[in-house]
C-alpha cells in the first residue's frame, strides 16, 4: 500500500504544476519556484522512505547478503 508520505507528494507534486502552469501564477516566481522545490524535496524523502522499506523486506526474506 501507498505510504502517506507517498499521497502528500503526489498532491504536492500537482498543486506545483499547477501553479507553475496556471496564468494567475506568472509573476509569482518565488513562490512557485519554492512550491516546486518543496515538492522536489518531499519526492527524494518519500523515494529514501520506499528504498528503506525495500531493503528491510528483503533482509528479512534473507534475500540479501548478512
Amino acid at each position: 500500500p501507498a505510504r502517506r508520505s507517498a499521497k502528500y507528494k503526489t498532491s504536492l507534486q500537482g498543486i506545483a504544476l499547477l501553479m507553475a502552469a496556471l496564468p494567475p501564477f506568472e509573476d509569482a516566481d518565488g513562490l512557485v519556484t519554492a512550491a516546486l522545490w518543496v515538492a522536489v524535496v518531499i519526492t527524494i524523502v518519500s523515494g529514501v522512505q520506499y528504498l528503506l522499506d525495500g531493503r528491510s523486506a528483503m533482509s528479512q526474506s534473507g534475500a540479501l547478503p548478512q
